[in-house]
């Protein structure tokens, strides 16, 4: 027998023993082997550097087949609902919003585990669930600037006096620190004091004294009476943290990842690497403004600090532990942070 003809020979016996008993092949139970990444993104609509089209191909360059679609947040949960049951096969849902995560969604992730949730914008009330990731624009360094424009434009108001309405522990102490740091960078002659937005009480026009800080510092998310007793005193609040309503007294707030931002947690979904937690990005917008600060006054100064910032990651964190000891026991200890 040849060769060739005894090397077919063989392979035909080899498949015919392993057939034997077998019967024919059921197409139906066979199961997919290939790793098919697929994701599906939400877009609220209101966040600058997003559109479902180029969130799209933003996924397709990291390898990750995509859906996405604009969705107002009052929808989120209804269609994450019917996503996950309509289509099993979605393995990650991305959230780009320009608020917080509503409980809502952080209970249907807890009560999904086995699906992955990565929320694209502000804060989260997920708590630590391993099947949730929140990615922001770095805390730190929004923080520092927030703490600089604050000082910078309390400066150029005349008074040169900062409040802080500080909740803890709403903000760590490493984010205040930070903006502490960067108040001193915009003004080290800058005043840091304790402050509030005392609530307006029904009838009253406010009850903050005339004499308090025109720009205060927060860290909480603000309820309608404060910030109706905020535009009362003509109060400029600079916020920490996303801001759930709107208001004409609001001056700044932390900014949003870009589109572009998502290339790393997707390459490592595709990798199978993709992990819950937190994450921090410097690809989008420091900050978002609101109607109280006058932005062609600082622009430029404001723009030089970004690119400080941007081009030496470790500044925010350095600025406040260089200044001298007593400035910073002096501020800890009249803002109570720990």
């Amino acid at each position: 027998m040849g060769r060739r003809a005894l090397y077919s020979w063989l392979c035909i016996a080899g498949l015919t023993t392993l057939c034997v008993g077998c019967g024919p092949v059921d197409l139906k139970k066979l199961k997919p082997t290939v790793w098919k990444p697929t994701a599906y993104v939400m877009v609220d609509g209101q966040v600058p550097g997003w559109t479902p089209g180029l969130a799209e191909r933003i996924a397709l360059s990291a390898g990750v087949v995509t859906k996405a679609v604009y969705s107002p947040p009052t929808n989120l949960l209804p269609r994450l609902v019917h996503v996950s049951s309509a289509m099993p096969r979605v393995g990650l849902f991305v959230v780009a919003s320009s608020g917080q995560m509503p409980s809502a969604v952080a209970n249907w992730a807890k009560s999904h585990p086995n699906a992955r949730l990565e929320w694209v914008g502000g804060g989260s009330a997920a708590g630590k669930l391993s099947n949730v990731r929140q990615l922001t624009m770095n805390e730190t360094t929004v923080s520092y600037l927030l703490g600089w424009l604050a000082a910078e434009e309390a400066t150029i108001g005349g008074s040169g006096t900062v409040g802080w309405d500080l909740l803890s522990p709403s903000t760590s102490a490493r984010k205040l620190k930070a903006a502490l740091g960067g108040s001193f960078a915009a003004n080290s002659r800058v005043s840091n004091v304790p402050d509030s937005i005392t609530t307006a009480s029904p009838g009253q026009v406010s009850s903050i004294s005339p004499s308090s800080p025109k720009w205060i510092v927060v860290n909480y998310d603000l309820n309608p009476s404060e910030w109706a007793a905020a535009e009362a005193a003509s109060i400029h609040v600079v916020s920490l943290v996303s801001q759930t309503l709107s208001s004409p007294a609001l001056a700044a707030e932390p900014g949003y990842p870009d589109a572009s931002s998502m290339v790393p947690d997707l390459a490592s979904f595709a990798a199978r690497k993709w992990r819950g937690g937190t994450g921090g990005t410097a690809n989008g917008t420091w900050l978002q403004f609101g109607a109280s600060v006058n932005l062609a006054s600082i622009s430029r100064l404001l723009s030089a600090q970004e690119s400080i910032v941007t081009s030496d990651p470790s500044l925010p964190d350095s600025v406040f532990a260089s200044l001298p000891q007593t400035v910073q026991q002096a501020w800890l200890s009249s803002l109570s942070i720990g």
